[in-house]
């Protein structure tokens, strides 16, 4: 009995020990990517900052990039998984490619009113995500995706987002020597960003930050909350960092991007804390892209 009890202890120890490696691997092979491509996106910018396209490489660092590091565990036990990968990327970098052509500011322009193409991007995409998630509930239910009364978590994430966002405007408006606009966008290019952000970029940052990385460090390595909330918010920041760049035309520009920064840092340590206190991702998804969509208009203006 004893040298049974011995070996399922051995086994036991076996088993945690090989878990850990892979978990470390895992984390360790995300800190890569994450440094690796916003730096390699920075490294070339002086050579493709003329090109009109060139923030299209933005758009790809969320999708398909982030988009699939956070999807790749929805894969697992599904028939001909390879395959539902690589349909995956090809859809989503083909979507990508796709809304950013249809950018109203673009010249020439692919059709009239080329702005409300970007709405494919939310139907599309959604539809994706509505099916891999339908696939693997346990793994929907481990990234916080199925909580009890969403449209209400949505609605006041939302305004929570929008609130920081305005707070973060007003703040800026008295940086000095920038005149900051306040956001008007017209109606097809503000369709264009809600289509872009709510389709392709708010869904893969949130799938990957909060809901991959939180169930990574804090389910899976169990690392302090403090700790993840840290984690996470500054990885967040260095995704963004080559957008800082590539958007900021001034260096008025540059110091609100600063400003928004900060006020990103606090927006995604709040959702870590909700994503760890109610287990919810739509109330970070909604504050995220309504912050989102509103800071960002300065930066088209």
């Amino acid at each position: 009995m004893e040298a049974l009890l011995l070996k399922i202890r051995n086994d036991l120890r076996g088993h945690r020990q090989a878990l850990t490696t892979q978990q470390n691997r895992e984390w360790r092979n995300l800190l890569i990517l994450i440094f690796t491509i916003p730096v390699g996106l920075l490294m070339i910018f002086p050579f493709i900052k003329d090109w009109q396209s060139h923030n299209l490489l933005l758009i790809y660092l969320f999708s398909p990039v982030l988009y699939l590091q956070s999807l790749n565990k929805f894969f697992i036990g599904l028939p001909q998984k390879n395959i539902l990968v690589l349909a995956f990327f090809l859809v989503l970098t083909a979507l990508s490619t796709f809304t950013w052509f249809t950018n109203p500011d673009l010249t020439p322009v692919i059709f009239p009113l080329s702005g409300w193409g970007a709405l494919t991007a939310i139907i599309i995409a959604w539809i994706m995500l509505a099916w891999i998630f339908e696939r693997n509930l346990p793994q929907a239910r481990r990234y916080s995706l199925t909580p009890h009364h969403p449209f209400l978590h949505i609605a006041s994430g939302a305004f929570m987002g929008a609130g920081l966002a305005l707070h973060a405007l007003l703040v800026a408006r008295f940086l000095p020597n920038f005149n900051l606009p306040l956001p008007a966008l017209n109606t097809e290019k503000f369709v264009w960003l809600f289509g872009l952000f709510s389709g392709l970029i708010i869904p893969a940052e949130e799938l990957f930050f909060r809901g991959k990385l939180f169930s990574l460090l804090f389910d899976e390595k169990a690392i302090s909350l403090k700790k993840t909330i840290l984690w996470i918010s500054f990885l967040n920041l260095i995704v963004y960092l080559p957008a800082l760049v590539y958007l900021s035309r001034n260096p008025g520009m540059l110091s609100f991007g600063v400003i928004t920064f900060i006020y990103k840092f606090i927006l995604s340590a709040v959702t870590v804390f909700i994503v760890y206190r109610w287990r919810n991702l739509y109330v970070g998804f909604a504050a995220n892209l309504a912050f989102s969509i509103l800071m960002i208009q300065p930066f088209y203006l």
